[in-house]
């Protein structure tokens, strides 16, 4: 398999109309996996949204400062239970880890246990408590290998505990996990959209609330056979390193494009293959197109790079014209990861007086703008150096 790529959906309701949620949830997407933060905090409103994105923070900077999952949870929970009873930020919360492969593990923390779903088949993972040294008795530990078309939910306790009080029939305590999995498995049994499930479920819990109901949120995390698009963008800094640079870049699985006439010329030579090159196609304002056998594209570097990202705002279909630039920005479109392998060998023509008076910025001031846009459109980015 080429990439397994985690979709995440979220659907939320407030408490009461016109006031944050007091449920906040959280995502990240890096190479090392795909992270997903569901805390409730006490209260509602103002107040508990506040609670919430504390705790949140708190649990993400513990994971920037290179803690383990399960040490930072553990952290976390032991703040919290500390702050049991006073009138200080405390939450129920829930964090789910999805590794590269698919390996999951599903940290909870008075929070309801999560569901996982495969085919027609819906259950509830039951926590254990956790094993980690630093664990305490009331951190729950779940895992799971997710594969494609698989799936995982979490919900706030405003989710199961839909109709408490209310006395309806089979549900003395509300809806519960096992009325949420029984609904959420009449639903996948049906085949329906996976994009849809979040809101069912909220609108069902929705139903069962009288006037005062709760905060509910349902947390989707969907996995899928992912596109990776490659991009080589200027050479090494060493020739010597031009053979395991093109090497590891064409090694790479699923799409292939080269920015970068320098760029190309290496690729060509290291593969023994032909380059062509289409002058007709250059116009004032956008460079010739490139070929070579084998690769899905071949264009210009910095001045392309520079209208890529101009144009990384607008959707293809409202782009009518045809040329290597929106030829990469359709091939991003489609990918749900994108790799630059990025050369850092010098380029005189991006340091020119004609770049200037253009606006026409370095690779290495604009690779990382346009992965700041990709990462902000929910594509898994990664720059690395040859």
């Amino acid at each position: 398999m080429d990439y397994l790529h985690v979709d995440t959906l979220v659907a939320q309701v407030a408490k009461r109309p016109l006031q944050p949620c007091g449920d906040v949830v959280c995502s990240d997407r890096g190479p090392s996996g795909t992270l997903l933060i569901l805390c409730d905090g006490q209260g509602s409103g103002v107040r508990a949204n506040l609670y919430a994105e504390m705790i949140v923070s708190r649990l993400r900077q513990r994971l920037l400062g290179n803690c383990s999952l399960r040490q930072a949870f553990a952290e976390t929970v032991r703040t919290l239970e500390k702050n049991r009873g006073v009138t200080v930020p405390w939450g129920a919360c829930a964090v789910a880890r999805v590794l590269p492969k698919g390996d999951t593990t599903i940290l909870t923390y008075e929070s309801p246990p999560p569901l996982f779903f495969s085919g027609r088949q819906v259950q509830v993972l039951p926590a254990r408590p956790s094993v980690h040294g630093c664990a305490l008795p009331a951190i729950g530990e779940a895992n799971c290998f997710l594969k494609p078309n698989e799936g995982l939910m979490l919900v706030s306790d405003g989710i199961t505990q839909a109709g408490l009080g209310r006395c309806i029939p089979g549900m003395p305590e509300g809806w519960g996990i096992e009325g949420v999995r029984d609904y959420l498995s009449q639903m996948v049994r049906a085949k329906q959209e996976w994009q849809t499930l979040p809101d069912a479920i909220q609108k069902k819990a929705l139903s069962l609330w009288t006037r005062t109901g709760d905060d509910c949120t349902t947390a989707l995390l969907m996995c899928r056979r992912g596109i990776t698009l490659s991009i080589m963008t200027g050479p090494p800094v060493n020739r010597e390193n031009d053979a395991q640079a093109v090497q590891k870049f064409m090694k790479c699985p699923g799409l292939h494009a080269v920015c970068g006439g320098t760029t190309a010329n290496v690729v060509a030579r290291e593969t023994g293959r032909k380059l062509e090159v289409n002058t007709e196609s250059a116009t004032p304002l956008t460079p010739p197109a490139f070929q070579i056998h084998g690769l899905d594209l071949v264009t210009e570097g910095a001045v392309t790079l520079n209208q890529l990202y101009n144009l990384l705002d607008m959707e293809s279909e409202q782009i009518s014209e045809q040329n290597p630039t929106v030829e990469l920005h359709q091939f991003i479109g489609v990918a749900d990861r994108v790799r630059f392998f990025y050369g850092q060998a010098a380029n005189p023509s991006e340091g020119s007086l004609a770049f200037r008076q253009l606006g026409v910025l370095q690779r290495r001031q604009i690779l990382p703008m346009i992965a700041e846009k990709l990462k902000a459109a929910g594509k898994l980015v990664e720059i690395i150096p040859i």
